[in-house]
């Protein structure tokens, strides 16, 4: 009657940062709204096995059941008709299966964010680590520290005061096929991807930077 989760195990963390064992408290499925009965970090949830209650409203409490990934550390699987992609956070302790996305469109649920898959398979949704304040031209530290629309890359592409001794900056996703409206001076709209190397459904996907 338990399920293995992810936990924040440190006294008043907010990072998942271990796997354990928990009370079975409820029988949700993966896509059905859950409630967290703690903190939200400490694997206390009404989602049924093989899953966990993800993008919790700091307010309610209510989040959505998402599935663990199956398969093996180094071969993640997600069963859903290709939807979702096997993303493997905080160093293995989160496998979640996460829904794809279009960084040129604003579809993610729940206020979450649309970044690059870390395996370079396209790009899907996390929760939004931004605050509201990764605007475009503002230093950054992870791929989910800016706003919708934009993404952390290498500050030297962000002609920006705040960028010149930052190591990421925020910089909005621009559309190839589209006029060039990047902000930054010197700034255009470059593949994001290698185009020997484009997940299928991303070849118009571009980032606003200033060319190396």
């Amino acid at each position: 009657d338990e399920k293995c989760t992810a936990v924040a195990c440190d006294v008043g963390g907010t990072s998942w940062n271990a796997n354990v064992c928990r009370p079975v408290l409820g029988t949700k499925a993966v896509g059905d709204e859950c409630d967290n009965m703690g903190s939200g970090v400490d694997g206390n949830d009404d989602c049924d096995v093989g899953s966990m209650c993800w993008g919790t409203d700091p307010d309610t409490g209510q989040g959505v059941c998402v599935a663990f990934c199956t398969g093996s550390p180094t071969a993640g699987v997600c069963d859903g008709g290709g939807e979702t992609l096997c993303s493997i956070y905080n160093d293995g302790v989160l496998p979640l299966c996460l829904p794809k996305c279009d960084p040129l469109i604003a579809e993610c649920p729940g206020g979450d964010v649309c970044i690059p898959h870390p395996s370079d398979e396209g790009f899907n949704c996390v929760i939004d680590a931004s605050g509201g304040m990764g605007l475009y031209g503002v230093p950054c530290m992870f791929a989910n520290s800016c706003n919708e629309g934009l993404l952390c890359i290498d500050a030297a592409a962000v002609p920006e005061p705040e960028c010149a001794s930052a190591s990421g900056c925020c910089s909005p996703v621009c559309d190839l096929s589209g006029a060039d409206a990047c902000p930054g001076d010197g700034q255009i709209c470059e593949p994001f991807y290698d185009p020997m190397a484009v997940p299928p459904g991303y070849e118009n996907v571009g980032i606003c930077a200033v060319p190396a």
